[in-house]
């Protein structure tokens, strides 16, 4: 069916939440008062589903609970709902004692910088316990009691396999990489010419963050200047032998497509579109944001991050509220031209409103960048973007209240109390 028509892209009544988020109020960022501000306001939305939508939230918070933290302590925290929030402190406390002598998820992947923690011990723990309770709520929020939706938060699912969003893609014409080669966990399957596409990038079909990914070229690597992230290969022969060889690749399934060049003007970089889908079936662009400054060959080694005015295809402030990481980036690209992204944008709402495959799928993070060269940005893929849409529903309480509004409202016998 064909895309609803949105505020967000121009018709109609300007849609509120977009505007708050792209306008969060300064303040010292990582700040002892900044992540108080944070984590209280999780807690608020916390206590507001608990008693606005007891039953449900209580359904969702088994499941949850089930793939988050195994079945026994997951009955235990569900037992003890009223008080949950305080024993997530008991979690992160053992999470942090474990990270002493091991990396997890968040810190030993390309896309750490995305999840650095802020300095001081309190100010860490405050973090990590926002971090847990705010993604819990604010999930909530979006998929409801949905056991697919819950499933996702965790593990794999058909919301995670790339070849679903290839499919979503060639299904609304949007430009995705040329795919060149497919390998299902023991044998190497190539489609393309490999001497027009020397330069692939490989993926794991099930992952995030950059993890599994692999920049390789076919030829020889130059006698001086090689690139250290680039692993060479002379025929399909030594391709093969690079999945076979690499553990990451052992038994799963990979794709490799062509290696995108971006725009010359930006290097590596990404813009980052996250549209939402309203109870109405409508579909918004909540935000869009440019990833740059890259030290690598994709942009998970991000070192700055904006917010992008998408309809007038501007890059306007830096987004330091984001992640301590992004605390001193630099502003130089403030004001400058991104081309193509309102188009990209108008794409992704669209493809967003085709989706009732997954009718729980309420927010999806679309990564796209530039190439310079007239063309459509490129799509890499989308995301279930539960953790992206929690960094802004917590931003402020003004956004908060306004998410609450949208998607967790109190009209007590028809009253609308908050709505």
């Amino acid at each position: 069916m064909p895309a609803k028509k949105t505020a967000s892209s121009g018709e109609g009544k300007p849609f509120k939440l977009y505007d708050l988020v792209n306008n969060v109020p300064e303040r010292e960022w990582f700040s002892f008062g900044d992540l108080l501000e944070r984590f209280t306001l999780s807690v608020v939305l916390y206590y507001w589903c608990l008693l606005t939508r007891p039953i449900e939230f209580i359904r969702f918070a088994y499941l949850y609970n089930t793939n988050w933290y195994y079945y026994l302590p997951a009955v235990a925290l569900t037992a003890c709902f009223p008080i949950m929030p305080l024993l997530l402190m008991v979690w992160v406390c053992v999470e942090e004692v474990k990270k002493k002598w091991s990396a997890n998820w968040m810190t030993g992947c390309p896309g750490a910088c995305f999840y650095a923690q802020p300095d001081g011990f309190v100010h860490n723990l405050l973090w990590q316990w926002w971090l847990n309770i705010g993604m819990f709520s604010s999930v909530f929020l979006i998929i409801k009691d949905d056991a697919e939706g819950s499933r996702t938060t965790y593990q794999d699912t058909a919301a995670t396999d790339k070849s679903f969003w290839f499919a979503k893609g060639r299904q609304c014409g949007a430009r995705y990489p040329l795919k060149v080669c497919d390998w299902d966990g023991a044998k190497l399957k190539v489609h393309a010419d490999l001497s027009k596409t020397p330069r692939i990038m490989i993926k794991l079909v099930d992952s995030y963050l950059g993890i599994g990914d692999k920049v390789v070229q076919m030829g020889a690597p130059p006698a001086s200047g090689a690139e250290a992230e680039i692993t060479y290969f002379k025929d399909v022969d030594e391709l093969e032998a690079i999945f076979r060889q690499e553990p990451a690749y052992q038994g799963v399934v990979a794709t490799g497509t062509e290696f995108v060049m971006a725009d010359k003007t930006f290097g590596v970089h990404q813009a980052d579109c996250l549209t939402v889908r309203l109870p109405d079936g409508s579909v918004e662009v909540v935000r869009c944001m440019y990833w740059g400054n890259c030290t690598g060959q994709t942009s998970h080694s991000a070192t700055s991050a904006y917010m992008v005015d998408w309809q007038n295809e501007k890059i306007t402030k830096p987004a330091r509220w984001y992640s301590p990481s992004f605390m001193n980036a630099p502003s130089d690209l403030e004001g400058h031209d991104f081309p193509g992204v309102k188009a990209a944008c108008e794409k992704c709402i669209e493809m967003h409103s085709v989706m009732p495959e997954l009718p729980w799928l309420n927010v999806i993070g679309w990564d796209t960048m530039s190439t310079g060269d007239g063309q459509p940005h490129i799509f890499f893929e989308g995301n279930f973007a539960g953790s992206r849409f929690r960094r802004h529903c917590f931003s402020s309480p003004a956004i908060l209240l306004e998410c609450i509004k949208l998607y967790a409202p109190f009209k007590p016998f028809g009253i609308p109390i908050v709505a």
